[in-house]
């Protein structure tokens, strides 16, 4: 008896689009580092203020680059606004009232709203406070909306707001937007509230383009040939397989008027040309079959089995 099992399994795996390599990181001093460098300089700052002002303006700008950290850091932030005074105080002494009142309206739009203890720093440099105060209240409120595409957190002088702060005292905001599921980087940038009532709009678009697919000339993703030529190749295939092996299973045998089969030589052909035709069918099918599948995988089975 002959046995012959052929089982030919096609699998088409789900093809995965490709996902875009993150934006490489800006290098930044290490936040713990810039906090030891600002205590440093305020520390100092006590001693000699006037000494101290590169030192101290240095430090507090390095902060800038942490909003993220410095938002969740409210000792750090204390540190910061100490610096600032000490800072301010520095400028009165050396007479630089136009650098002192700057320092000090951005000590106070940093505090959004919180006490500034400009008192501790002596009677000079809290009626520098109140008068800026006083000032800036003065010119008016503007609003600052951002719209997101995606899930977003936003900063505001390093402090996280939402998408729409309180109104804002008018000055130079550092505004910083953070994408929370980490598809693109973060955007920074700096908005100016120039006018009381204004609203200034800031927008935080998905910069990664959708998925597209391009089919260039002469690679075009059409079929090698029709499917259902490829399934008359199979099947043609089978059919001389299974007649190959028939004559070959009965070669030898005797009829029943007595002469005896010679069909081994028929056998063999039909069996090789059944090969030949059911292979390329078969190599056709899967090469078109995974070249277009879907999302989705999808499995093929084609089976038989003969006994003689």
């Amino acid at each position: 008896m002959l046995t012959l099992l052929t089982t030919i399994t096609l699998l088409f795996a789900p093809t995965q689009a490709p996902t875009q390599a993150p934006a490489p990181a800006v290098e930044q001093p290490e936040y713990g580092a810039a906090i030891d460098e600002l205590r440093q300089a305020d520390a100092d700052a006590n001693l000699d203020p006037a000494a101290a002002t590169t030192a101290l303006t240095s430090a507090i700008s390095a902060l800038e680059n942490f909003a993220p950290e410095l938002s969740d850091d409210a000792e750090t932030r204390a540190l910061r606004q100490s610096a600032r005074l000490n800072l301010a105080r520095a400028h009165l002494l050396a007479d630089h009232q136009d650098d002192a009142e700057r320092i000090m309206d951005d000590a106070i739009r940093d505090s959004m709203g919180d006490v500034v203890p400009a008192a501790d720093f002596g009677p000079s440099l809290d009626e520098l406070y109140t008068q800026r105060v006083d000032a800036l209240e003065s010119l008016g409120r503007a609003s600052l909306v951002v719209s997101c595409e995606l899930p977003c957190k936003v900063y505001v002088n390093e402090r996280e707001l939402g998408t729409e702060p309180p109104p804002l005292l008018l000055g130079t905001y550092r505004v910083w937007i953070e994408d929370t599921t980490g598809r693109r980087s973060d955007k920074r940038e700096q908005v100016e509230l120039s006018e009381a009532d204004q609203v200034v709009g800031v927008e935080f678009a998905d910069l990664r383009p959708e998925a597209t697919q391009v089919l260039r000339p002469g690679r075009s993703r059409a079929r090698i040939m029709p499917r259902w030529a490829e399934i008359a190749l199979i099947v043609t295939g089978v059919g001389l397989t299974t007649t190959g092996g028939v004559l070959l299973g009965i070669d030898g045998n005797t009829r029943p008027n007595g002469r005896i089969y010679q069909t081994l030589t028929g056998g063999i052909i039909g069996t090789v040309a059944g090969v030949a035709t059911l292979l390329p069918g078969v190599i056709t099918l899967s090469v078109d079959e995974r070249r277009l599948a879907g999302k989705t995988g999808r499995q093929a089975t084609v089976s038989w089995t003969m006994r003689f």
